[in-house]
Protein backbone atom coordinates (compact mmCIF):
# COMPACT_ATOMS: atom_id res chain seq x y z
CA UNK A 1 0.00 0.00 0.00
CA UNK A 2 1.57 3.25 -1.16
CA UNK A 3 0.94 6.61 0.39
CA UNK A 4 0.25 8.66 -2.73
CA UNK A 5 -0.82 12.19 -1.96
CA UNK A 6 -1.88 13.55 -5.38
CA UNK A 7 -2.84 12.76 -8.95
CA UNK A 8 0.54 14.08 -10.09
CA UNK A 9 2.50 11.64 -7.92
CA UNK A 10 0.30 8.75 -9.04
CA UNK A 11 0.84 9.69 -12.69
CA UNK A 12 4.61 9.78 -12.18
CA UNK A 13 4.49 6.32 -10.61
CA UNK A 14 2.48 5.01 -13.54
CA UNK A 15 4.96 6.49 -16.05
CA UNK A 16 7.78 4.59 -14.33
CA UNK A 17 6.16 1.16 -14.43
CA UNK A 18 4.37 1.28 -17.79
CA UNK A 19 7.59 0.52 -19.68
CA UNK A 20 8.02 -2.94 -18.12
CA UNK A 21 8.55 -5.51 -20.85
CA UNK A 22 6.48 -8.26 -19.22
CA UNK A 23 2.72 -8.14 -19.71
CA UNK A 24 0.68 -7.63 -16.59
CA UNK A 25 -2.38 -5.82 -15.32
CA UNK A 26 -2.11 -3.27 -12.57
CA UNK A 27 -4.96 -1.49 -10.86
CA UNK A 28 -4.58 1.15 -8.20
CA UNK A 29 -6.62 3.86 -6.62
CA UNK A 30 -6.48 7.09 -4.69
CA UNK A 31 -9.44 7.69 -2.41
CA UNK A 32 -9.87 11.24 -1.10
CA UNK A 33 -11.25 11.91 2.33
CA UNK A 34 -14.82 12.66 1.26
CA UNK A 35 -17.32 11.12 3.66
CA UNK A 36 -20.28 12.19 1.55
CA UNK A 37 -19.11 10.48 -1.63
CA UNK A 38 -17.09 7.62 -0.13
CA UNK A 39 -19.26 6.81 2.85
CA UNK A 40 -18.59 3.06 2.86
CA UNK A 41 -16.38 0.33 1.48
CA UNK A 42 -19.27 -0.75 -0.77
CA UNK A 43 -19.36 2.70 -2.36
CA UNK A 44 -15.62 2.68 -2.98
CA UNK A 45 -15.82 -0.82 -4.47
CA UNK A 46 -18.65 0.18 -6.83
CA UNK A 47 -16.71 3.24 -7.98
CA UNK A 48 -13.57 1.15 -8.56
CA UNK A 49 -15.43 -1.44 -10.64
CA UNK A 50 -17.00 1.31 -12.73
CA UNK A 51 -13.66 3.03 -13.23
CA UNK A 52 -11.93 -0.18 -14.34
CA UNK A 53 -14.76 -0.82 -16.77
CA UNK A 54 -14.37 2.67 -18.23
CA UNK A 55 -10.60 2.27 -18.51
CA UNK A 56 -11.02 -0.85 -20.67
CA UNK A 57 -12.80 1.27 -23.26
CA UNK A 58 -9.58 3.15 -23.94
CA UNK A 59 -6.20 2.11 -25.33
CA UNK A 60 -3.59 0.19 -23.35
CA UNK A 61 -1.40 1.95 -20.82
CA UNK A 62 -4.32 4.01 -19.60
CA UNK A 63 -4.27 6.13 -16.50
CA UNK A 64 -7.86 7.01 -15.66
CA UNK A 65 -9.18 9.32 -12.97
CA UNK A 66 -12.50 8.77 -11.30
CA UNK A 67 -15.04 11.46 -12.13
CA UNK A 68 -17.52 12.32 -9.42
CA UNK A 69 -19.70 14.08 -11.98
CA UNK A 70 -19.74 11.04 -14.29
CA UNK A 71 -20.76 8.75 -11.44
CA UNK A 72 -23.53 11.11 -10.35
CA UNK A 73 -24.77 11.20 -13.96
CA UNK A 74 -24.90 7.40 -13.98
CA UNK A 75 -26.86 7.36 -10.72
CA UNK A 76 -29.21 9.94 -12.19
CA UNK A 77 -29.68 7.76 -15.28
CA UNK A 78 -30.57 4.77 -13.11
CA UNK A 79 -33.08 6.80 -11.12
CA UNK A 80 -34.54 8.30 -14.29
CA UNK A 81 -34.95 4.85 -15.82
CA UNK A 82 -36.94 3.74 -12.79
CA UNK A 83 -39.13 6.87 -12.95
CA UNK A 84 -39.66 6.51 -16.70
CA UNK A 85 -40.61 2.86 -16.31
CA UNK A 86 -43.06 3.66 -13.52
CA UNK A 87 -44.45 6.55 -15.55
CA UNK A 88 -45.19 4.26 -18.49
CA UNK A 89 -46.86 1.75 -16.19
CA UNK A 90 -48.96 4.51 -14.57
CA UNK A 91 -50.67 5.87 -17.66
CA UNK A 92 -47.55 7.80 -18.76
CA UNK A 93 -47.33 9.86 -15.59
CA UNK A 94 -44.77 12.64 -15.88
CA UNK A 95 -44.86 12.69 -19.69
CA UNK A 96 -46.45 15.54 -21.60
CA UNK A 97 -46.36 17.05 -25.07
CA UNK A 98 -45.61 20.54 -26.27
CA UNK A 99 -46.71 21.86 -29.65
CA UNK A 100 -44.59 24.18 -31.80
CA UNK A 101 -46.68 25.89 -34.51
CA UNK A 102 -45.54 26.07 -38.12
CA UNK A 103 -46.76 29.28 -39.76
CA UNK A 104 -47.79 30.03 -43.34
CA UNK A 105 -45.59 32.97 -44.35
CA UNK A 106 -48.25 34.40 -46.65
CA UNK A 107 -51.14 34.85 -44.23
CA UNK A 108 -49.46 33.88 -40.91
CA UNK A 109 -51.98 31.08 -40.35
CA UNK A 110 -50.99 27.94 -38.43
CA UNK A 111 -50.86 25.09 -40.93
CA UNK A 112 -49.27 22.42 -38.75
CA UNK A 113 -47.55 21.81 -35.44
CA UNK A 114 -44.49 19.85 -34.39
CA UNK A 115 -44.98 17.64 -31.36
CA UNK A 116 -42.18 17.47 -28.78
CA UNK A 117 -42.05 14.97 -25.92
CA UNK A 118 -41.23 16.24 -22.44
CA UNK A 119 -40.77 14.55 -19.08
CA UNK A 120 -40.95 15.99 -15.57
CA UNK A 121 -39.05 13.92 -13.02
CA UNK A 122 -40.21 13.86 -9.42
CA UNK A 123 -36.56 13.93 -8.37
CA UNK A 124 -34.99 16.26 -10.95
CA UNK A 125 -37.88 18.33 -12.29
CA UNK A 126 -38.07 19.15 -15.99
CA UNK A 127 -35.61 16.83 -17.69
CA UNK A 128 -33.82 17.50 -20.96
CA UNK A 129 -34.78 15.22 -23.87
CA UNK A 130 -31.04 14.69 -24.35
CA UNK A 131 -31.08 12.92 -21.01
CA UNK A 132 -34.28 10.88 -21.04
CA UNK A 133 -34.69 10.00 -24.75
CA UNK A 134 -31.49 7.87 -24.87
CA UNK A 135 -32.68 6.05 -21.74
CA UNK A 136 -36.03 5.33 -23.38
CA UNK A 137 -34.24 4.01 -26.45
CA UNK A 138 -31.76 1.80 -24.60
CA UNK A 139 -34.43 0.34 -22.32
CA UNK A 140 -36.97 -0.29 -25.09
CA UNK A 141 -39.54 1.96 -23.39
CA UNK A 142 -39.44 4.12 -26.51
CA UNK A 143 -41.85 1.72 -28.24
CA UNK A 144 -44.72 2.24 -25.80
CA UNK A 145 -43.96 5.92 -25.27
CA UNK A 146 -43.69 6.54 -29.01
CA UNK A 147 -47.12 5.07 -29.73
CA UNK A 148 -48.60 7.07 -26.84
CA UNK A 149 -47.13 10.25 -28.35
CA UNK A 150 -48.70 9.54 -31.75
CA UNK A 151 -52.04 8.67 -30.12
CA UNK A 152 -52.10 11.95 -28.17
CA UNK A 153 -50.94 13.94 -31.18
CA UNK A 154 -53.62 12.54 -33.49
CA UNK A 155 -56.26 13.20 -30.86
CA UNK A 156 -55.30 16.88 -30.91
CA UNK A 157 -55.02 16.91 -34.70
CA UNK A 158 -58.60 15.64 -34.95
CA UNK A 159 -59.81 18.60 -32.86
CA UNK A 160 -57.78 21.20 -34.79
CA UNK A 161 -59.05 19.82 -38.11
CA UNK A 162 -62.51 21.00 -37.12
CA UNK A 163 -61.17 24.53 -37.73
CA UNK A 164 -58.70 23.71 -40.51
CA UNK A 165 -59.51 20.56 -42.54
CA UNK A 166 -55.99 20.48 -44.00
CA UNK A 167 -54.23 20.75 -40.65
CA UNK A 168 -51.21 18.47 -40.20
CA UNK A 169 -49.22 17.30 -37.22
CA UNK A 170 -45.53 16.34 -37.16
CA UNK A 171 -44.14 13.76 -34.74
CA UNK A 172 -40.47 12.90 -34.25
CA UNK A 173 -39.79 9.19 -34.01
CA UNK A 174 -36.73 7.12 -33.16
CA UNK A 175 -35.10 4.82 -35.70
CA UNK A 176 -35.46 2.13 -33.04
CA UNK A 177 -39.24 2.33 -33.39
CA UNK A 178 -38.96 1.52 -37.08
CA UNK A 179 -37.29 -1.80 -36.27
CA UNK A 180 -40.57 -3.13 -34.90
CA UNK A 181 -42.69 -4.65 -37.64
CA UNK A 182 -45.84 -3.76 -35.72
CA UNK A 183 -45.04 -0.03 -35.71
CA UNK A 184 -46.60 0.73 -39.12
CA UNK A 185 -49.73 -1.27 -38.29
CA UNK A 186 -50.18 0.58 -35.00
CA UNK A 187 -49.84 3.95 -36.72
CA UNK A 188 -52.41 2.98 -39.36
CA UNK A 189 -54.78 1.79 -36.62
CA UNK A 190 -54.43 5.10 -34.78
CA UNK A 191 -55.19 7.06 -37.95
CA UNK A 192 -58.32 4.93 -38.36
CA UNK A 193 -59.21 5.45 -34.70
CA UNK A 194 -59.45 9.22 -35.26
CA UNK A 195 -60.73 8.93 -38.84
CA UNK A 196 -57.76 10.85 -40.21
CA UNK A 197 -56.06 10.50 -43.61
CA UNK A 198 -52.43 9.48 -43.84
CA UNK A 199 -51.27 12.94 -44.86
CA UNK A 200 -52.49 14.37 -41.56
CA UNK A 201 -49.46 12.81 -39.85
CA UNK A 202 -45.86 13.66 -40.68
CA UNK A 203 -43.23 11.33 -39.21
Amino acid sequence: LLDVSSHKVAKELFDQIKHFSEYFTLSGSIVPNDNLLYSSFENIYDYAVDLISNSKNYKDETFTFFSKDDMLKKYMAVELLEELDQGVKNNFKGFHLTYHPQINAKDFSIVSVEVLLRFKSESYGDTSPNEFIPILEKSGLIHNVGIWVIDEALSMCKKWREYNPDFKISVNISSIQLKKKSFAIKVINLLSKYDLPGDALIL
